[in-house]
């Protein structure tokens, strides 16, 4: 069953490499743990449809952790490398670690699944690269 009643079939909608950067994006703030969704939450990781999920279940993560994939795919967008987006952006990478640490401490499959948030903001900037035009602002990432 489908998350949205009347989402398309992203698989056809999307390429690979932006498929690819929406699932690590909704990775990267452990939204597996909430999703509707057994397959996503057993893999501990998004197996579905990722823009979906982000759209759903983005606000109930606090805005100062969504906040770094913002500034993150901007810093993209500008040109900068992955350290040097590392060192703009250190006070939002901050706040999704706080973020990502609370989301494992409460729930054991995260924590099982948990690998290093560098880890996985660094593999969703590298497949940013591949993302045709970039990934998108997503309005899901900003203040509600």
């Amino acid at each position: 069953m489908s998350v949205l009643p009347d989402e398309p079939d992203f698989d056809e909608v999307y390429d690979p490499a932006t498929l690819a950067a929406l699932r690590l994006a909704a990775d990267a703030t452990l939204l597996f743990t909430i999703c509707p969704k057994a397959r996503c939450r057993r893999a501990g990781c998004c197996r579905g449809q990722p823009l979906a999920c982000l759209i759903r279940l983005t606000p109930a993560v606090p805005p100062p952790a969504r906040h770094c994939l913002a500034r993150l795919t901007e810093a993209h967008r500008d040109g900068l490398d992955f350290d040097d987006a590392e060192r703009e952006c250190a006070d939002a990478i901050d706040d999704l670690a706080r973020w990502r640490t609370a989301v494992s401490a409460g729930r054991p499959q995260a924590a099982r699944f948990d690998r290093s948030p560098m880890a996985t903001l660094r593999t969703l900037y590298r497949t940013l690269d591949a993302v045709p035009g970039g990934l998108p602002p997503l309005p899901c990432w900003e203040d509600d």
